[in-house]
């Protein structure tokens, strides 16, 4: 039979673990927040630059609330998708971590790319915003890595 200071000292390890491993993943939540917001502004900023640059009709053909309602959207779909990724590095942490910063680097450069191209329409500006999103955030995943130690873990 054990002590009963031994079991408390035992379940005081156990919380202490337990308050720990929220605030590993909150820098990545963050993360996927940040990149939620430069998302949405790289967006509305290629949907302006592209109406008033390249189209001869500079209508923009949608509510006049797109330039705070696109950041604020992506931002909501970048912290549901962090929530996800922050279970997928807390259930493997290495390779969670790998995967959710090269796929947020991926996400965060999409929208401006799909703005930027959208004469092509359907699956086939999909594919090619992804290659190009993919492409441009194989050295960003790499750098971002290397700059953030509270999000690799390192």
């Amino acid at each position: 039979m054990e002590s009963r200071t031994a079991v408390v000292e035992e379940a005081g390890s156990l919380s202490h673990d337990l308050v720990a491993q929220p605030l590993k993943l909150l820098p990545f939540l963050m993360l996927s927040a940040w990149c939620g917001l430069v998302s949405g502004l790289l967006e509305v900023g290629a949907i302006i630059l592209r109406k008033q640059a390249l189209d001869f009709n500079r209508l923009y053909w949608m509510s006049r609330h797109f330039v705070w309602l696109v950041p604020l959207i992506n931002l909501l779909i970048f912290l549901i998708l962090g929530m996800v990724l922050s279970v997928l590095v807390w259930r493997w942490e290495s390779r969670g971590r790998w995967l959710g910063i090269r796929l947020l680097c991926a996400l965060t450069v999409l929208p401006l790319i799909w703005a930027a191209l959208n004469r092509i329409y359907g699956p086939a500006g999909f594919l090619v915003a992804l290659g190009v999103a993919t492409i441009i955030t194989d050295r960003a995943g790499d750098l971002l890595s290397s700059l953030t130690p509270a999000v690799t873990g390192r």
